[in-house]
């Protein structure tokens, strides 16, 4: 089990990645015997590798069950149970990003998952509607502005950076973003696509450079007068939080009357052929509970999915079910591409 191994550029991390486990430690040979009869849990997950290590461990510790994974991008990780060219198979996929979870239920590589504790803990808007998969942390999509030159009374919802008013005065991340397809699929769900393709078109215009592909950049380029507005994940701006580098960039929550703030998801599902499907569903029921919440948001940097644990910001969180946003992205691309936004 500990020759699991990934070809991508975190290789590296996943070669050592068995042996942040209890069953993969020499030196661990009581923690060997109780858990020998348990067959490991097989994890494939896209989130950081530190964060991914804190997560099987803690997990290992409450329950006795060890825990492999593997760490790639969400599309090679799909791509792998899809084609079921790696063994061992996942038990559990955990990605982040809605489009890319609704691309895993749309490839048929999970199953679904009926537990009572994981709906009791998990709001319906940040779960897939058939069960595939639960939203397990959450990241807002943040409007940003430079404190020195806006006045945030003059802000209201993403729609309104197309307007002429902010012409040559606003940044953008790339289409590739995660955020930005979830926005971009926001826009589609509210307006249609037709004046969502319109809106897209004005933001384009709107720019005062090319798009960034990276949050923190896009911060930075605020700080140094670059552009004014921008949107960004409210990861990038938890990351900056106590940066002096970007001491003049504030966050802007749109109201409920300018649609709310949309989210996006870090979640987990079931795989299709789980080995182990009733350990992989108590592995979800732990992670949607309160101690696995604090264990899989301690980064600080998502907010937890559960709402029990209090610690959702002061923001009107849009009406649209975040869930049903992935299943825009086929959408989403299309209209990218139409309205040139690279």
């Amino acid at each position: 089990m500990c020759g699991l191994r990934s070809s991508s550029k975190v290789g590296v991390l996943v070669a050592v990645a068995c042996l942040t486990v209890a069953s993969c430690s020499p030196d661990k040979a009581a923690s060997d015997a109780t858990s020998a009869a348990v067959q490991p849990l097989i994890l494939y997950s896209s989130l950081p590798a530190e964060r991914v290590q804190v997560i099987t461990a803690a997990y290992t510790e409450a329950s006795g069950v060890a825990m492999h994974y593997m760490l790639d991008s969400p599309a090679v990780l799909i791509e792998k149970l899809v084609t079921k060219a790696h063994r061992p198979s996942a038990d559990v996929l955990l990605i982040a990003d809605v489009g890319l979870l609704a691309v895993a239920v749309e490839a048929d590589v999970l199953r679904p998952t009926r537990a009572a504790s994981i709906a009791a803990n998990i709001p319906l808007a940040l779960r897939d509607p058939d069960n595939y998969w639960f939203g397990l942390s959450l990241r807002a999509i943040t409007i940003v502005y430079d404190t020195r030159s806006v006045d945030p009374a003059k802000l209201g919802g993403y729609a309104s950076l197309g307007d002429e008013e902010w012409l040559g005065r606003i940044c953008l991340l790339s289409s590739k973003a995660e955020s930005s397809q979830t926005l971009v699929a926001f826009l589609i769900a509210v307006l249609g696509d037709r004046n969502a393709e319109l809106v897209v078109r004005q933001w384009r215009k709107n720019l005062v450079r090319p798009v960034f592909s990276n949050g923190r950049d896009l911060l930075l380029a605020i700080e140094a007068g670059v552009c004014e507005v921008g949107i960004v994940g409210s990861d990038a701006v938890a990351e900056f939080a106590a940066d002096p580098r970007v001491g003049h960039v504030a966050s802007y929550w749109p109201s409920t009357a300018d649609g709310g703030v949309v989210l996006n998801l870090t979640g987990a599902g079931v795989t299709r052929h789980a080995s182990n499907p009733q350990r992989a569903v108590a592995f979800l029921e732990w992670l949607a509970a309160p101690d696995g919440q604090r264990i899989l948001n301690s980064s600080g940097r998502d907010y937890p999915a559960n709402p029990r644990l209090d610690a959702w910001p002061e923001f009107d969180i849009s009406p649209v079910d975040s869930a049903r946003l992935g299943y825009l992205l086929p959408d989403v691309l299309r209209l990218v591409e139409r309205a040139r936004y690279r």
